[in-house]
Formats: structure tokens, C-alpha cells, sequence
């Protein structure tokens, strides 16, 4: 089951999407600005839809188990068994411009000592 949620600022009308190009403007970067300013105002303000987020999130970081950075602060490795949401596009929006977050509160497997790196992001790298 994938939680799905609206982003009302990067939903362009045809009109709005026709004015954007025939300026040309970067809609990607646009829609990816939108989406990260959603992003940081439901994590403020909706703490409901907050913890679902970042229950998403970190259902996909035990995908990921062996890496030790969260899923949107490390964008570059695919997780390509997860399915499809909105979390999953924003990561690759924001892998398409070499964008990170980093987001407090979020569960990341802690390394053993200092210094230590995880085995499967070495790997992938």
C-alpha cells in the first residue's frame, strides 16, 4: 500500500504549463522547488501527515538496510523494489538536479565504531 499526497504548488494548469515553456522556464526545477517547499511545511505544520511521511521514509530505509544515510540524503543509489509513490519521485527529482535533504527525527542504522563505513554504500559506489 502506497500513501499518495496531493502537491496543490507543482499541479500546473495547461495554460500555466504553455506560459512556463514559452518563457522557458526549467518546469522540473520548478516542480522540484514546490515539492521540497511542500515537504518542509508538512514536516512543520501537519503533524499527521508528517508522521506518515516519515514512516514512509523509513520503511524504505529498512529497504535499504546497509547503507547508513537516510533515503533523501543519499539519492544516487536506486531503490528499485519499493514500488512507486511520491516520496520515490521526489527522490529522483531530486537526484536529476544533485539535491539532498537531510531531515531530523528519521531512523538510519548507527555504525559500530567511529570511522566505520557502511559496507553496502562503499560497495555501490
Amino acid at each position: 500500500m502506497q500513501t499518495r499526497y496531493g502537491l496543490t504548488l507543482s499541479q500546473f494548469t495547461k495554460a500555466q504549463c504553455e506560459r512556463l515553456l514559452a518563457q522557458k522556464q526549467d518546469v522540473p526545477a520548478i516542480e522540484l522547488q514546490c515539492a521540497m517547499v511542500y515537504l518542509v511545511r508538512v514536516l512543520r505544520w501537519d503533524k499527521k501527515v508528517a508522521d506518515d511521511i516519515i514512516t514512509r521514509i523509513d520503511a524504505l530505509q529498512l529497504m535499504r538496510s546497509g547503507f547508513a544515510t537516510t533515503v533523501l540524503e543519499e539519492v544516487s543509489t536506486p531503490i528499485v523494489h519499493a514500488g512507486k509513490g511520491w516520496i520515490l519521485n521526489l527522490r529522483a527529482m531530486m537526484k536529476e538536479y544533485d539535491v539532498s535533504a537531510q531531515i531530523e527525527h528519521l531512523w538510519k542504522p548507527s555504525l559500530q565504531r567511529e570511522h566505520n563505513v557502511a559496507l553496502l554504500e562503499a560497495f555501490s559506489r
